[in-house]
């Protein structure tokens, strides 16, 4: 068996090389994906979340601002009836003033205690509307001390519309039950409200009730039973984690009411018995990951071919390589060993054209001169000025604002002295330039000259510097 040349030991090396390249970038490729689609669902749930967290804020909002007007109804009737009668103009006139204020609110109203209504917008009281028959008000003239009581959606007895109310009682000077305000909010402007949050083409934004009766959607489907006010069709899933008692989940659903699966945020509002669901369309963002997935195969099969292709080129732009790194690796040895002989601090000073300044660079040696580290002056002088010794301010500043103005080298020695009476003196030297902007910045060096021991108040403080 002949001996293998140095040659054919590295062909075997580049081939051996290039196979387990290939190999690492499969995998690697295959990793990113997985984590790609990691960071795809972590960001779906995420935008879920914040969707349905914006929405109930919104909502909660509002029903907080009708209860404290209905509140301030039920202390005003209150305090009618404790001198004699309902002043029906006056509650007319309040209502007017709030539904001006509140354009979610279609109409406030006050019943007496049978239920009919007595004072509102477009109420003919002579017509005796009655709201007994409704929910609310059975379970408030049972039992007024319930507090805010929202409905489910019904059908208005005057405005022929999809409503929720919001409904509190009052009482008689004896305590008994007088009647009760309440506050219509169309159903459509739920679901307009809704609309203003975009999910994708296929996903969605719902309103619930306490049951999972649809209240409000967007998009609409209203040609679908599944889009009909009312409607109880969710996932398993989410029902069983309504039916848990959880506030609020974020779960990946085979399939909502649509037969779309999506991933699904809810939250049970704080203000009302309701339930948002935000939810984004896993066919929406898989789009996106496939976009990923086709890019990263397309760069594997790129790197294969180049990789290939390059091989021939790579025996001798090793040797070329080798050669200039380590010219390369000489010269910078060099500079780093000439650099760590400096007996100061090389650095890199700017004034703005706002009269500002900064150190974007000083080297490691400002720890020991000022006994500050670089970062904390990259955008601040602050820290450096505040130690320069008081009775050299004065001539460290004018060397400066010379130099700057005639781009002439800073020559200047000055002292440092620090809290604890220690003082410093150096020598600056450095040269500026300035930029378009007017922007100056030295280049220099400040070595270390002497020591002494004095001690005095720093007279300024830098301001920032600004971008």
């Amino acid at each position: 068996m002949s001996k293998m040349t140095p040659f054919r030991r590295l062909r075997l090396l580049l081939i051996t090389g290039l196979a387990l390249s290939n190999v690492l970038v499969v995998f690697m490729t295959v990793q990113s994906l997985r984590q790609t689609w990691k960071q795809t669902q972590i960001r779906v749930e995420i935008q879920t979340q914040n969707v349905a967290n914006a929405i109930d804020q919104n909502v909660s909002a509002s029903i907080e601002k009708i209860d404290l007007v209905l509140q301030g109804f039920v202390d005003d009737a209150q305090a009618q009836l404790r001198h004699g009668a309902l002043d029906e103009e006056s509650l007319r006139s309040t209502m007017t003033r709030h539904e001006q204020r509140m354009p979610e609110v279609e109409y406030f109203r006050v019943t007496d205690r049978d239920g009919f209504v007595l004072v509102g917008n477009q109420v003919n009281k002579q017509e005796k509307v009655s709201a007994a028959d409704r929910d609310y008000f059975k379970a408030l003239s049972e039992d007024p001390d319930i507090g805010l009581y929202v409905s489910k959606p019904l059908a208005g007895k005057i405005i022929k519309i999809p409503m929720i109310v919001f409904a509190r009682a009052f009482r008689d000077p004896k305590g008994h039950f007088a009647g009760l305000v309440y506050g219509i909010i169309s159903v459509e402007h739920f679901r307009h409200l809704l609309s203003g949050f975009q999910m994708g083409p296929h996903g969605s934004v719902i309103l619930r009730d306490q049951d999972l009766g649809l209240i409000a959607r967007a998009p609409a489907i209203a040609d679908d039973p599944a889009g009909q006010i009312g409607n109880q069709q969710v996932s398993p899933e989410f029902r069983a984690r309504a039916a848990s008692g959880v506030k609020a989940g974020t779960i990946h659903n085979a399939g909502g009411a649509d037969g779309i699966q999506r991933t699904i945020t809810f939250h049970r509002l704080t203000q009302a018995p309701m339930f948002v669901i935000a939810g984004l369309a896993t066919q929406d963002y898989l789009e996106s990951w496939d976009q990923e997935w086709h890019k990263a195969v397309a760069v594997s099969l790129g790197f294969l071919g180049l990789s290939v292709l390059f091989a021939f080129f790579l025996l001798r732009m090793i040797e070329r390589g080798k050669a200039l790194e380590q010219a390369h690796e000489a010269s910078l040895n060099r500079l780093l060993k000439i650099a760590s002989r400096l007996p100061g601090m090389v650095f890199e000073f700017q004034r703005k054209p706002n009269g500002t300044f900064c150190f974007p660079f000083a080297s490691d040696a400002i720890r020991d001169i000022y006994r500050i580290e670089a970062k904390a002056v990259r955008h601040d002088a602050s820290a450096v000025f505040a130690v320069f010794h008081p009775d050299d301010v004065e001539g460290i500043r004018s060397s400066f604002t010379r130099s700057g103005e005639e781009l002439t080298l800073w020559q200047h020695e000055y002292r440092v002295r620090h809290n604890d009476g220690t003082e410093r003196w150096l020598l600056g030297n450095a040269k500026p330039e300035r930029a378009a902007d007017g922007t100056v910045t030295w280049h220099g060096l400040s070595p270390t000259s002497q020591s002494a021991n004095k001690s005095n108040r720093p007279w300024w403080k830098a301001r920032r510097c600004k971008a």
